[in-house]
């Protein structure tokens, strides 16, 4: 399950790699004026979430470009940036999505390390390139793939998505739902349902999924408690019911059939956008 292994992200900003400070959750940040961000991955991909320790305020707007070869960067076909408001990016947390180019070839970012003895375009990662209409103020805390939210699990459960449960010296609970979408990843690969974030063709019913694994890791520690126990076995039993339900897929590989496991290459993904 690569993609949902965020170890496998590069995040370059201004030709320094932030990579590391992206994939954890304990204060390395990466702060965002003018130039460009790049986000890369082994295999092609359809969206990340970006959290932020301090929120842009600045009028502006994102684009998104893929690389198509020979030095070209491409437009990404109908971006969705939830960290928009109003006339403001980078105003809140949320996911940046597009449409999955079929163009899209691998590349290595000028000016950092470059594969020994290779040159030319097919190497390297897939990267979008993201840039902003004009200079912003944004510090990213996180950058990288999830499948669900905390706004969304807040708004259907919001019984249990509150401060109340919170870990002590935790302010959100972003921290654990990267680690459950990694869980349920696993699970779905381990059960041969999925292999890859793409093959999922109904974003919703991945979110759900997450969502409530995320319910069953925050009243876990709480099952001394009945009323919390009780709650945490539904959850489980909802969860169980939801896994066992038949995951719409795509024809990942393009061979006009829905293998149970489809054997796929980096160029073969087509994704139907949320």
């Amino acid at each position: 399950m690569h993609l949902l292994l965020n170890d496998y992200n590069k995040v370059i900003y201004k030709t320094v790699d932030y990579s590391k400070e992206m994939k954890t959750w304990n204060g390395d940040n990466m702060t965002v004026t003018d130039g460009a961000i790049y986000i890369g991955a082994p295999h092609t991909f359809a969206s990340r979430f970006m959290f932020f320790n301090t929120v842009n305020a600045i009028s502006s707007a994102m684009s998104v470009k893929y690389y198509t070869g020979d030095s070209t960067w491409e437009s990404v076909l109908n971006l969705a940036d939830e960290t928009r408001i109003g006339a403001v990016t980078g105003a809140q947390h949320g996911f940046i999505s597009w449409d999955l180019p079929e163009d899209w070839e691998k590349c290595q970012i000028e000016g950092l390390p470059q594969i020994s003895g290779v040159t030319g375009d097919g190497y390297g990662y897939y990267y979008i390139k993201i840039e902003f209409s004009i200079t912003i103020n944004a510090v990213v805390e996180w950058l990288g793939m999830l499948w669900t939210n905390e706004n969304y699990m807040a708004t259907r459960w919001p019984e249990v998505v509150s401060g109340r449960f919170l870990p002590t010296g935790k302010t959100n609970w972003y921290e654990l739902i990267e680690m459950t979408t990694s869980d349920v990843g696993r699970e779905l690969e381990y059960d041969n349902i999925i292999a890859y974030e793409l093959q999922a063709k109904d974003v919703g019913q991945i979110a759900d999924l997450t969502a409530l694994k995320c319910l069953i890791n925050i009243l876990t520690p709480l099952i001394s408690n009945v009323q919390y126990r009780e709650m945490r076995e539904e959850f489980q039993q909802l969860y169980n019911t939801a896994k066992k339900a038949r995951i719409r897929k795509i024809d990942a590989n393009m061979d006009e059939k829905i293998e149970n496991k489809e054997i796929v290459t980096p160029n073969s993904f087509r994704m139907v956008r949320r």
